[in-house]
């Protein structure tokens, strides 16, 4: 499950560079986009797998009203 996970992620990513641009920035943790959003002008992704924290760790993120912050959650089932 965990190779399927990856290979999710993976294409997740290469989707957002495909439609957005290579020079997206592109995180797989919630802290390293939120922290790459202070000072950004355009859109900042976190691509996450889905777990029972996720949500919650996105919903708080919003909350936190950075314009910037894009989420893409990859569940691996």
């Amino acid at each position: 499950a965990g190779h399927l996970s990856t290979m999710g992620m993976d294409q997740a990513t290469a989707l957002l560079r495909q439609v957005c641009g290579k020079d997206v920035k592109v995180f797989n943790t919630l802290n390293a986009a939120t922290a790459a959003c202070e000072g950004a002008t355009g859109k900042v992704w976190a691509v996450l797998p889905l777990s029972k924290s996720t949500l919650l760790e996105v919903h708080t993120a919003l909350a936190q009203g950075s314009g910037q912050l894009g989420v893409v959650v990859v569940a691996s089932q």
